[in-house]
């Protein structure tokens, strides 16, 4: 599927009429969707001003600034890519970490196994917005900031000064360093008023648009409407989507009986070929979806994003392929 534009949280593809709603969103990357309002021409005007060239701008400085208001108790670093940043970690810090952990559920399923681990330091914490956490808790995390394209820079946050590089920074594309002020500027405004729009004009929009099913974007209301199910193992926190496997029930022989407990072959079994059998089945969903015009992540371990707008037909869609998802589990 070749991909020919890409709109708020749709990729079009061949004929114009084709299109396909994403929502797998790159692991957050396009949490504000695939083209952020006014990104294209922040580029567009950074080119023609010709800050490519790498000349001091003070927009590295003001990130920074942002970034220790919002995170007072860390130190920020930017790397000039993901890639970059986790070579740090593994070459300085011993911390050998795959870029899989950016796309997976592991942070909202065993929220409070990893909060033991963040005690001793031992991973990489991943936060992201709209959750319902203020701050991290670990000495070293990774903020997914919603500025699209594989090629971006990555913020590391350190809580000991020590533990940042010693070295100067590496250098940072001007031109990307002026998006993510962009988008840092639009995440605020997303998670303040709701909306991508200036506060004034929130403020003056008529009553008629604010009732609409698009006002305001960033809001629980929004998410609610894909899935609003307050248990089960399939749950949601914000926008994301994730398998609560830790609430699962999982069957094993009694502890007091010891080794030579009498045990049920074929429930040992499935419990083995468990992972398998849904990875199977995802597959098939995943199929299905396509098919439907719904792009969903690569494996059933990988977060699903659900998007801040979209059409009451995609929003059935979604909540179907949701329930197909949550029945793997039952």
């Amino acid at each position: 599927m070749n991909i020919t534009r890409a709109r708020n949280y749709r990729l079009y593809y061949g004929d114009p009429t084709q299109r396909i709603l994403d929502i797998s969103l790159d692991g957050g990357r396009c949490l504000l969707g695939h083209n952020p309002k006014g990104l294209g021409k922040n580029y567009k005007n950074s080119i023609s001003r010709a800050l490519y060239t790498g000349f001091p701008s003070g927009v590295h400085g003001k990130i920074a600034r942002r970034l220790r208001k919002r995170f007072p108790s860390y130190f920020p670093w930017i790397f000039p890519s993901r890639a970059s940043a986790l070579w740090f970690l593994a070459k300085e810090r011993g911390m050998h970490i795959d870029e899989s952990v950016f796309y997976r559920q592991d942070e909202l399923s065993n929220e409070h196994e990893l909060s033991n681990q963040y005690g001793g330091h031992s991973r990489l914490e991943i936060w992201r917005p709209f959750l319902d956490r203020e701050m991290p808790v670990a000495r070293f995390a990774a903020f997914v900031l919603p500025l699209p394209g594989h090629f971006t820079p990555q913020i590391l946050l350190f809580r000991n000064e020590t533990d940042q590089p010693q070295a100067a920074a590496e250098p940072v594309s001007p031109v990307l360093l002026r998006a993510m002020l962009h988008v840092y500027d639009l995440l605020e405004r997303a998670e303040d008023l709701h909306s991508l729009g200036s506060e004034v004009k929130i403020r003056h929009r008529p009553q008629s648009a604010q009732n609409g099913y698009t006002s305001p974007w960033f809001h629980e209301k929004q998410w609610a409407r894909f899935w609003d199910e307050p248990s089960g193992v399939v749950r949601r926190r914000g926008p994301y989507m994730y398998a609560d496997t830790a609430s699962r029930t999982r069957i094993e022989p009694p502890a007091a009986l010891g080794n030579n407990a009498p045990w049920d072959a074929d429930t040992a079994s499935r419990t083995r070929d468990e992972p398998q059998n849904q990875t199977r089945q995802w597959r098939e969903i995943r199929r299905i979806a396509r098919t439907d015009g719904v792009l969903l992540p690569q494996t059933i371990s990988d977060l699903i994003i659900l998007p801040s707008m979209a059409s009451d037909s995609e929003v059935k869609k979604v909540r179907t392929i949701l329930e197909r998802w949550s029945a793997i589990y039952e």
